[in-house]
């Protein structure tokens, strides 16, 4: 070891007068993490710089360069057991560019010292910038290639026998790869998110409610309702961004009907109407296949309109909707109806969801008073009024601005009773 020692001082000698050592080709390595997946909103990610194949070094110099606008300087931990016994004198910090400028020198050691590769010499602290988006890399360069330099440079390296830090040093550059909230584009009546990373699942929010059903990357037919919407994208290590709103026109403002003489008589109203072409009369048998039986065509007034259809004979129960056809070819469907010869009730309600007043159209073939109840998900009633009905339809209307949100049931018994299920947000 003193052999060893004297050998080193020697070269050190040497290099001061005359500028050369004899040098192997041994690598010292300094690297960073990569942190992958971090979740956007004010996250602060930790950075290790790591070592290997460290071996009597006695001089480094470098800098750790990061894209400012992605990533706010917060830190540098240098640990309690410091290796190098580094501290703040050995590190300068330009936030504006984006430079840590890492540099030190420890003539003590004229033995050579081994740390264990992976060792932790310091770890840096960035914040996230919620104006970023993707990846940004965290590189770990030579200092001499600093072209604003933040300090003068230090003395040539100073190396043992077996190993030259400058020109044999691997800088391996890390990266952080984080969340951004998703955008969400509209393409005709439909809604599609389009999220970095790779997301495990969707959640598409009306008023910041969540939309049953609604967990794919792409929400149909959002536009019959309207509305503020988001979407909120997840991901396997647990982060969850939304997007921001987009507000969406009501369009369909209800859709109605009744059976009387034999025939389903079809009511809707609309609150806009823009681009658009016409409404397809979709009947069905079961309430899930429904065919074109007929179309009305649309009167594109921006202020909304008023429509009636009267179908061909209905025999036993039928089911009815609106496809709702603009002239780019776009399409959206309505709310389905049920039209019953036998039972002499149906409703439909809207709109769906609702914040304020749900309104409840009522068709019934005789005049009857009914009991119309709002029953939250637990069977109680929150809310319970008697009304007289007669014949054709009937209008009602009722208030559930004091009801907690989530899903509801409106029901309504009399000789028959009927029930529909409601969002409120």
């Amino acid at each position: 070891m003193e052999k060893h020692s004297k050998k080193l001082y020697l070269c050190v000698m040497l290099l001061s007068i005359f500028g050369i050592c004899a040098k192997s080709n041994a690598q010292f390595s300094i690297y960073l993490d990569s942190a992958k997946n971090v979740c956007l909103t004010d996250s602060v990610v930790t950075v290790p710089l790591r070592i290997k194949n460290f071996k009597g070094i006695l001089e480094v110099q470098g800098a750790i360069k990061w894209n400012p606008s992605m990533l706010q300087f917060s830190a540098v931990n240098y640990g309690a057991n410091n290796p190098l016994q580094l501290d703040s004198s050995m590190v300068n910090v330009d936030t504006l560019n984006g430079y840590i400028l890492i540099a030190w020198f420890a003539p003590n050691i004229l033995v050579p010292v081994t740390l264990p590769d992976t060792t932790s010499i310091l770890s840096i602290n960035f914040k996230v910038k919620s104006t970023g988006s993707g990846n940004t890399a965290i590189k770990f360069t030579s200092y001499p290639a600093l072209t604003k330099a933040i300090a003068s440079p230090l003395p040539s390296q100073i190396v043992d026998s077996s190993l030259k830090v400058l020109t044999d040093t691997l800088f391996l550059p890390g990266y952080v790869s984080f969340i951004t909230p998703p955008i969400v584009i509209q393409n005709g009546t439909s809604l599609t998110a389009v999220a970095n990373g790779s997301p495990v699942g969707y959640q598409w929010n009306l008023a910041g409610v969540p939309v049953s059903g609604e967990t794919n990357a792409t929400y149909l037919n959002p536009a019959v309702v309207g509305g503020s919407y988001t979407v909120t994208a997840y991901y396997a290590n647990g982060c969850a961004e939304t997007s921001a709103s987009i507000l969406l026109p009501i369009v369909l403002k209800n859709f109605t009907g009744y059976y009387k003489e034999g025939k389903a008589k079809l009511f809707w109203t609309t609150t806009s109407e823009n681009n658009m072409a016409y409404y397809a009369i979709e009947k069905s048998d079961d309430g899930k296949n429904f065919v074109v039986t007929d179309k009305v065509n649309a009167l594109n007034n921006r202020t909304g309109a008023s429509y009636s259809y009267i179908s061909s004979s209905v025999v036993g129960k039928a089911y009815y909707r609106l496809m709702i056809v603009d002239k780019d070819g776009a399409t959206s469907f309505s709310n389905v109806i049920a039209i019953n010869p036998i039972n002499s009730l149906s409703i439909s309600i809207y709109p769906n969801p609702v914040h304020s007043n749900l309104s409840l159209h009522l068709q019934n073939n005789k005049a009857e008073t009914v009991t119309v109840k709002v029953k939250d998900m637990l069977g109680r009633v929150v809310a319970q009024q008697t009304s007289s009905l007669g014949l054709g339809i009937n209008s009602l209307s009722i208030n559930v601005s004091y009801l907690s949100i989530g899903n509801y049931l409106v029901v309504v018994d009399g000789d028959s009773s009927q029930q529909l299920m409601f969002m409120k947000y």
